[in-house]
């Protein structure tokens, strides 16, 4: 287990729509919806999510920042964001 995959979400940092661990940027960021305005998409590398709510965006982008970590930078973090959905 990585030492950032330890941390927890208060040692995060929001800086406008992407996310900081202390000054490093995580590749993570919200990406608002084109067509609606409240609705929010969590992008890193070339994928973005399905649309959710801003804070269930944020939410989704610890967990993928954990995932990323979790999994050595196999993929773990792509496959938890092409599951992000919005509940139903």
């Amino acid at each position: 287990m990585t030492r950032d995959n330890k941390r927890d979400k208060t040692e995060f940092v929001w800086k406008g729509n992407r996310l900081y661990i202390g000054r490093r940027y995580t590749g993570l960021e919200l990406i608002p919806d084109e067509k609606y305005p409240q609705m929010w998409r969590v992008k890193y590398k070339d994928t973005v999510s399905d649309m959710v709510n801003r804070t269930r965006a944020k939410d989704a982008a610890f967990a993928i920042f954990r995932m990323e970590g979790a999994a050595d930078g196999q993929g773990g973090a792509l496959e938890t964001l092409k599951s992000v959905r919005c509940p139903t």
